[in-house]
């Protein structure tokens, strides 16, 4: 989801899209997801618990020192896994109220 999210925004992201980038067939991704929203919304928590531990690893003792390490970890997050921050920022708003929660 992630990839092909990032590459064809959240509208393009649909289930046959998806199977074919992971390779699986399509009652293994109903194995797994109820449908394209549930998939969609494993995603994000995935990309957002993954760039939340980098910023809680990133975190100083004052409050100046932890703000610069928090956007210091975004940023570099940013860098080190462009598809994964571009999925979050950019196609998680597109995902409607269940992805937003």
């Amino acid at each position: 989801m992630i990839a092909v999210a990032s590459r064809r925004g959240y509208a393009g992201a649909n289930v046959s899209a998806v199977i074919e980038e992971a390779g699986v067939s399509r009652p293994t991704f109903y194995d797994y997801f109820e449908d394209r929203e549930d998939c969609f919304s494993a995603a994000i928590e995935d990309v957002q618990g993954q760039l939340l531990s980098s910023v809680e690893q990133a975190i100083g003792e004052t409050s100046e020192a932890a703000i610069t390490a928090a956007v210091a970890a975004l940023v570099q997050y940013a860098c080190a896994e462009p598809a994964r921050a571009r999925f979050l920022m950019g196609e998680a708003m597109s995902g409607g109220v269940r992805a937003l929660e």
